[in-house]
C-alpha cells in the first residue's frame, strides 16, 4: 500500500521527512510518495518557487531513504493541481484508497479544496501533527 504526502514543498523540510517516516509505520504501507504540487491553486500569486526546482529539492531531501519515492505527475500537469484529480488518476492505475498524509493546517483548510467531499472515498486520510 502507498501513502501520499503532497504539498508545495517550498522548501521541503524536516517536518515533511518526519511525516513521511511516520507514514511508513502505518499498517501495510510499503512506500511513501512525495507529490509536489505543480501549480498550487491555494498559493496562486504568492511567489512560489518553480515546480521543477521544488521537485529537485524533494528528490534531494528524500535521497537515501528506500521507503520514499517521488511522483512528478502534478508537476507535469498543466493548470491547477487538485488532490481529488490525482487520487482519481491513481485509482485508474489500480492504486485505490492510499493513505493521504496531511498536516493539521491542510486538514483545517480542506473544506475549501476542490471537490473535498469526495476525498474520504478516494483515500484514507491521516493527519500528521505540525
Amino acid at each position: 500500500m502507498l501513502a501520499l504526502l503532497g504539498g508545495t514543498f517550498d522548501p521541503p523540510h524536516m517536518g515533511h521527512l518526519v511525516a513521511g517516516q511516520a507514514a511508513l509505520d502505518l499498517p501495510g504501507v510499503e512506500r511513501v510518495l512525495f507529490m509536489p504540487a505543480g501549480q498550487p491553486w491555494r498559493k496562486a500569486g504568492s511567489g512560489v518557487t518553480g515546480a521543477e526546482q521544488r521537485l529537485a529539492m524533494v528528490e534531494l531531501a528524500i535521497a537515501g531513504n528506500a521507503g520514499f519515492g517521488v511522483d512528478d505527475r502534478e508537476v507535469r500537469r498543466t493548470g491547477g493541481t487538485y488532490t481529488v484529480e490525482t487520487l482519481e488518476e491513481l485509482a485508474t492505475e489500480g492504486i485505490e484508497r492510499p493513505y493521504l498524509v496531511l498536516g493539521g493546517d491542510a486538514l483545517a483548510d480542506m473544506r475549501h479544496w476542490h471537490r473535498h467531499e469526495e476525498l474520504p472515498t478516494l483515500a484514507r486520510i491521516v493527519v500528521a501533527p505540525r
